[in-house]
């Protein structure tokens, strides 16, 4: 279901360090640092010239390692966290897709109850925009709740994942794959990597920028799924128990909210970014045809044919030799 994602999530230095990606993470170990030394203020002293280390800071030259080891371990954790939420990216999304969860007896029932709710809320949503006159039901009402049914697939035909998926973002892109399906033959599991390749350098930039901002939104969630840490080390910190049960509370409260927030930003990227590989279909699918050598359709039912043919000959399920039509 994350192919089409996988496919364009990019591996640049542009796209992982972007500023607002690193502002994040800055954020997040700044409040953590200042936690602790709310909590245990003998840490702001560790460079002080005492005990121990009296000798070692008499010899420091002016301008010594004391200088830059404090900002330099700030930056090595900042960017060390955005390394790894990169690489964390992929596999966060795939699971909040719906796709590589446990083969567990809880897992598979806790996904069969949520296929249900969104089986009934894509119920709901039809009856509320198909099955409803629009005097009865105001076009403005009509029209959000057709935006948010055309956000699941619709069962009418089977391409690849066209079934109700367990969470929105799964729905989200399978909904996108059926659409482009049922429009116009093309099964993008199979034929995404070659239209990426055909696409123009524009349309190419356009999807591929999409896709960074779903990582990088992706990668934000990730954060916020850490923020509950700092609810542990403020119940570690050594207050009176009713200010720790405050500020862990606080903190709490905190955690929900960027976890809640983060991942409704998130899903929208994941819907606007299904929306714009739709555009790109429509838009450069003729690109795929003439680079593959199948002829350009001349109707809506010449280019199913012409897609089911494309995917036999990509998925070598055809026997049948294929008539190519290079272009000149």
């Amino acid at each position: 279901m994350t192919d089409l994602l996988g496919t364009l999530i990019v591996d640049s230095i542009a796209p992982r360090w972007k500023h607002y990606a690193i502002g994040s993470v800055a954020v997040f170990w700044l409040g953590g640092a200042a936690l602790l030394l709310l909590g245990w203020p003998e840490l702001a002293h560790l460079g002080d010239c005492s005990g121990s280390a009296a000798a070692l800071c008499r010899s420091e030259p002016p301008g010594g390692w004391r200088s830059w080891v404090v900002p330099a371990t700030l930056i090595v954790v900042v960017i060390g966290t955005a390394s790894l939420l990169h690489a964390a990216a992929q596999p966060l999304l795939a699971y909040c897709s719906g796709d590589d969860w446990p083969d567990l007896a809880a897992v598979r029932a806790w996904e069969r109850r949520r296929r249900s709710a969104h089986a009934r809320r894509r119920a709901r949503l039809t009856s509320m925009w198909v099955e409803r006159d629009e005097a009865e039901w105001g076009w403005e009402a009509r029209t959000g709740s057709y935006a948010r049914w055309r956000r699941y697939p619709t069962g009418e035909r089977r391409a690849g994942e066209a079934r109700v998926a367990t969470t929105r973002p799964g729905n989200a892109l399978a909904a996108a794959r059926q659409r482009v399906y049922d429009i116009f033959g093309l099964d993008l599991g199979i034929c995404w990597g070659p239209m990426l390749a055909a696409m123009p350098e524009l349309g190419r930039t356009r999807v591929a920028e999409g896709a960074t901002v779903v990582q990088l939104r992706v990668q934000q969630h990730g954060l916020a799924l850490l923020t509950p840490a700092w609810v542990i080390v403020a119940l570690a910190a050594p207050w009176p128990w009713r200010t720790r049960l405050a500020v862990a509370a606080a903190l709490l409260v905190v955690a929900v909210v960027a976890i809640v927030a983060t991942r409704l930003r998130m899903c929208t990227a994941i819907e606007g970014y299904a929306d714009l590989v739709e555009d790109a279909v429509l838009v450069h699918r003729g690109a795929l045809y003439a680079a593959a050598g199948v002829g350009l359709p001349g109707d809506s039912e010449l280019e199913r044919r012409a897609a089911a043919r494309l995917t036999d000959w990509l998925t070598a399920t055809n026997p049948a030799p294929v008539a190519f039509a290079w272009p000149e």
